[in-house]
Order: structure tokens, then C-alpha cells, then sequence
């Protein structure tokens, strides 16, 4: 079936007896073999591990399409019992497709599935790894338990020695490198300063956008602390920060 089936029909029908050899037996064969050993090479070095990434098996789209699916092979090594390789809708797994056929036939029975809320999981836990690995290139600013507290008095003070202050949810900012950058111009950031912006900087005068709470968190300095403070402020809660000052 590799090599003289593949001779004998070409030659017998358009008597291309080489031809039938080298292109339909020889080249067709080196060509399944690669594509086959590339799932216990490539997809064991390229591609993404959307289920697991303790071992080495990656899912590689390119894989699966030569192999009818078994390129998925992160997730066959999750669930190896499972009979599907792509469990994602649009996911090319041929392999699978035709053995649920097999089975609407009765060709085919007792295929197994991992439950979904497992699956589900793998999946999960992987989006948070890759959500950490992100954020420990990013710069969060100063941990909050690294922060000193500071006095409304002594708030004022540094404010008087030139230091470019403000206060927002009782934290103390220092925006000196940031006013020359500030979309809305310098003079309205030069008015704040050494004041409570909170109102002003949630919609009093511009309800600023996500990216910009995020810039904020590389100028904290400190949060505002002691007794007879002399304004209001609303503390940031503990459940929108965690341990490293992250806002979560």
C-alpha cells in the first residue's frame, strides 16, 4: 500500500510507473512520516500551552491541520482519555469530527469527554500565570506597604519646600515629571497643588480614563495619615490593592 499500490495504478491507467513511485509513494510517505513526527518535536517546543505549561506539549496550529488535530497536543496531554484534540469550536481536529460521525453511526462508542469545569480551569489558571508573567514587567510604583504616611501638616510643608504634591483618595502623588505631559494642559494640575484633587479627578472637572489611574500609580509617594487632618478623603479600599500595590 506505500510503495506498489501507489506504482500500479498510474502505471496501469497512464503508464507513469515512476511517477506513481516517487510522487504518490515516496514523497507522500516522507511527507505523512514529518508531519507525524512533528507532533513529538514541534509541538512539544512551538506553539501555546493553554491547559497546562509544567511539561513540554504546546498546542501549534499548523500541527494540527497537517495531523487532522493532533497538533492540539497541549490539551491531549491534559486530558489524554478525552477522544477530541480541539475542543474549541473553531479548532481543526478531523480526527475528532469523524469519530463523533463513526459514532452517530454506531461505529463508534463509550467516548470519553473531561468535563467542561475542568477544562475550564486548566484554562483559567494558565490566563492568570500568563497575567502574573505580564505584570512583574510591569512598573506598579511604590508597594503600598512600602509607603511612608504623612501628616496633612507635613503635606503642606513639602508642598512649601517646592515638592509638586497632591493628594487623591487620601494617597499623596508627586506629578513633577508629569505636568509638562498633562493632556489637559499645565495650569490646571498647577492649581491642585498641595490640594485634594479627588473630586476634580473623578468628574468634578474630567472623569479620567483607566490609563490614567494606572500612570498615577508611578507617582505615589504616600498616603495621608495622623490625626486633625484637615480634609475629608476617601481611603482606597483594601480589596482594590493587593500585597505588592497592585490594583486589582
Amino acid at each position: 500500500m506505500s510503495f506498489i499500490f501507489p506504482s500500479v495504478v498510474p502505471g496501469l491507467l497512464w503508464g507513469d510507473w515512476l511517477g506513481g513511485f516517487i510522487y504518490a509513494g515516496v514523497i507522500r510517505l516522507f511527507f505523512c512520516y514529518q508531519a507525524i513526527f512533528s507532533i513529538n518535536s514541534i509541538a512539544h517546543w512551538l506553539g501555546d500551552q493553554s491547559y497546562d505549561d509544567r511539561h513540554t506539549p504546546r498546542n501549534h496550529t499548523l500541527v494540527a491541520l497537517l495531523c487532522f488535530g493532533e497538533g492540539y497536543h497541549n490539551y491531549h496531554h491534559e486530558f489524554p482519555a478525552d477522544y477530541r484534540n480541539g475542543v474549541e469550536w473553531y479548532q481543526c481536529d478531523v480526527t475528532k469530527w469523524c469519530i463523533w460521525v463513526w459514532k452517530q453511526l454506531g461505529l463508534a462508542y463509550g467516548l470519553k469527554q473531561a468535563p467542561d469545569n475542568v477544562v475550564g480551569k486548566g484554562t483559567y489558571q494558565q490566563a492568570r500565570k500568563e497575567l502574573e508573567r505580564k505584570s512583574n514587567k510591569l512598573d506598579w510604583g511604590l508597594p503600598l506597604s512600602q509607603l511612608p504616611g504623612i501628616t496633612w501638616d507635613g503635606f503642606q510643608e513639602a508642598v512649601k519646600d517646592g515638592r509638586q504634591l497632591i493628594i487623591l483618595s487620601g494617597m499623596v502623588y508627586d506629578i513633577a515629571t508629569f505636568i509638562p505631559l498633562h493632556p489637559g494642559g499645565v495650569k490646571i494640575l498647577v492649581n491642585h497643588i498641595g490640594k485634594d484633587a479627588t473630586k476634580a479627578f473623578n468628574g468634578e472637572i474630567y472623569s479620567h480614563s483607566t490609563a490614567a489611574r494606572n500612570w498615577l500609580d508611578e507617582f505615589r509617594v504616600g498616603f495621608l495619615c495622623g490625626n486633625g487632618q484637615k480634609l475629608s478623603h476617601v481611603p482606597i479600599p483594601a480589596a482594590d490593592q493587593d500585597s505588592k500595590g497592585k490594583r486589582l
